[in-house]
């Protein structure tokens, strides 16, 4: 990230990365104050590839991003964790319970 900003930009807001351990540290001492949000292209790959290729499963992680708020996207997420509970995507139920946590 120090190379980055010796070229240059100001006024870093946000940054978009896959969740690398080493990268959301460095973005922080970098650009204080500039918020970090995961990519979402990853966390769909990762989920899918932990359902089912049938319209169901996709379809149960792309409501979460629907939703109008912040709150409701967690009150989404949360439903779709239990669900996920309820049926045979085990695994993909405890990637997802382990997702959540994080946040």
């Amino acid at each position: 990230m120090s190379w980055l900003k010796s070229r240059g930009p100001r006024g870093v807001r946000m940054a978009i990365g896959d969740k690398a351990a080493s990268m959301v540290n460095s973005i922080a001492e970098v650009f204080p104050g500039a918020k970090y949000q995961r990519r979402t292209v990853r966390f769909y790959r990762n989920a899918l590839a932990k359902t089912p290729k049938r319209p169901r499963g996709p379809a149960m992680f792309m409501t979460i991003y629907a939703m109008e708020s912040h709150e409701a996207a967690k009150v989404k997420a949360e439903s779709v964790a239990s669900e996920l509970e309820t049926t045979r995507f085990k695994e993909a139920a405890r990637w997802f319970a382990r997702t959540l946590s994080r946040r």
